[in-house]
């Protein structure tokens, strides 16, 4: 029987279509054999490929608080370090190694001063997602040996490629690019995302939270009415919430550029794959995490109009 592989394209909050996909697929009786993934791709990839339950996946999806695993820094290298982030792939991937995978899994970074393309197959998997997840300005590159590591969707956002040389006969690849026009996340909009307001809120509770730990280690420097002022946290809070810009600028012109760059970069990572799923994602943003359930739908949607073709190239 011919082997099949599956190419998850990156994609943030997109990448949730990726679990649409796979449902249907499975549902179909389709084999995976192998399976590649950059950045949001490489997440849902990973679980799969580490013997999780589709449908437990899903569940993640749907009721993780996301907002809840953003850690800002000061935008040196990157506006979130990423650990939280890593420590919940950690604890779902159980701490497994590419070797320990049901399916074999191939994982795409970015090595971002020479720009290599790293691909990941062995050791530890949510070291690798780290790396791929890296969007540059976004999250802080990622050490990696000699390595400092970024996103895999800077040199192959769709990783077709490297299934046929894991052994895949029939590749398929999963495109969640959009045209241009739809791109665009508006930072000038009256209504903000509701998501795009949850991590608003958290940036400003953890810069409170970092001027509140350095107050309590400097208490005898801070002026008595600066310390006044901090104790009272929820007016301060209050006042940074109203006077803050309503979506942070850095976040929506990083996330718009290389969104563009994706989308070039796409059609001719795609040219390689023997079938592409292109779920219907116009009206979503890579921030809309608390449209998880409309995101997967829209990935099963794609992939039950598709099943009849991928099932005939399989024969």
């Amino acid at each position: 029987m011919k082997k099949v592989g599956l190419a998850l394209g990156g994609g943030t909050a997109l990448g949730l279509a990726h679990i649409g996909v796979i449902e249907i697929l499975e549902k179909n009786k389709i084999p995976i054999d192998y399976i590649s993934g950059t950045s949001s791709g490489a997440i849902i990839g990973a679980l799969y490929a580490s013997g999780m339950n589709i449908s437990d996946i899903k569940k993640i999806a749907e009721t993780t608080k996301w907002e809840n695993l953003v850690d800002f820094k000061i935008p040196i290298k990157g506006i979130l370090s990423g650990d939280r982030l890593e420590k919940f792939i950690r604890v779902l991937l159980k701490n497994k190694t590419f070797e320990e995978l049901d399916i074999p899994l191939a994982v795409i970074a970015t090595d971002i001063y020479n720009g290599e393309k790293v691909t990941f197959r062995k050791g530890d998997v949510a070291s690798a997602i780290r790396a791929s997840i890296s969007i540059p300005s976004i999250f802080v590159p990622f050490r990696y040996q000699n390595r400092v590591l970024v996103d895999g969707g800077v040199v192959d956002p769709v990783p077709v490629e490297i299934l046929k040389k894991m052994g895949a006969d029939i590749t398929i690849a999963v495109d969640l690019s959009k045209p241009i026009k739809n791109i665009s996340i508006k930072s000038t909009s009256g209504k903000s995302k509701r998501f795009m307001k949850k991590i608003e809120k958290k940036m400003i509770e953890q810069e409170l939270d970092e001027i509140n730990k350095y107050a309590s280690n400097h208490k005898a420097s801070i002026p008595w009415f600066l310390q006044s002022i901090l104790n009272h946290p929820q007016k301060i809070f209050d006042y940074l919430l109203k006077k803050r810009l309503k979506t942070p600028k850095l976040l929506t012109i990083t996330s718009n550029s290389f969104e563009i760059m994706v989308n070039a970069l796409s059609k001719y990572a795609l040219l390689n794959a023997d079938y592409v799923i292109n779920p219907t994602l116009n009206k979503f943003n890579r921030f809309d995490f608390d449209k998880s359930k409309e995101i997967i739908n829209s990935g099963k949607k794609a992939t039950t109009r598709s099943i009849k073709d991928i099932k005939k190239l399989i024969k």
